[in-house]
């Protein structure tokens, strides 16, 4: 790629759509395409790479693959692929630098980073075990109406964690949880905006 940004005489952003767009007839061709873009500097196309390999709809699913082309250009200011760079590395089960990029990128207000963060604490994944400040984040995202969070957040306090007397908010607060995720259905995400409430999956 130039320093015009232009590759093959094409522009990258028009370039990495015709590949997208290609996807679907020829999936090896533009995906061939899209890691020589990669390759030459292109961010978008690496990012597109790493979904497309995480999700593993045009190859099989590959994770540590998806995190290769996700590390090519980082940068915590993109705050939703750190994020799937995080999820990666917990389902990798390295929590302690999946911990480190929830802790970057929770100053972005983004709140499934934030559900992560309490989740962490609460389960001592990548940090020390602190049920106090895996409350308060999973309540927190529960708050904002994070389902998971909330779900979490609910057994906590029916289990005892915080007290023999928080059972019953804790019973309020997951069946709160749960009549918000039947009225949302199928409408969110659930990959990145409502994930589920059991951490190593």
């Amino acid at each position: 790629m130039d320093k015009e940004g232009l590759y093959n005489g094409i522009d990258e952003n028009r370039a990495v759509q015709c590949a997208r767009e290609n996807l679907t007839n020829n999936p090896e061709e533009a995906i061939g395409e899209l890691m020589t873009l990669a390759l030459a500097g292109s961010r978008e196309s690496a990012w597109l790479l790493g979904e497309i390999y995480y999700d593993g709809k045009y190859v099989k699913q590959n994770l540590a693959q998806s995190l290769h082309y996700l590390n090519m250009n980082p940068s915590d200011q993109e705050y939703k692929m750190s994020y799937m760079r995080a999820r990666i590395l917990d389902k990798l089960g390295r929590y302690t630098e999946s911990f480190r990029i929830y802790e970057n990128i929770v100053q972005y207000d983004y709140l499934p980073s934030i559900y992560r963060l309490g989740l962490a604490f609460r389960y001592g994944a990548g940090t020390k075990l602190d049920f106090e400040k895996g409350r308060q984040f999973l309540n927190l995202a529960y708050r904002r109406g994070h389902v998971g969070a909330g779900l979490e957040l609910g057994l906590m306090y029916m289990k005892g964690t915080f007290g023999v007397f928080g059972f019953l908010y804790g019973l309020f607060v997951y069946l709160s949880s749960i009549k918000r995720h039947i009225k949302l259905g199928l409408a969110a995400d659930p990959k990145w905006t409502l994930s589920p409430p059991e951490f190593f999956s």
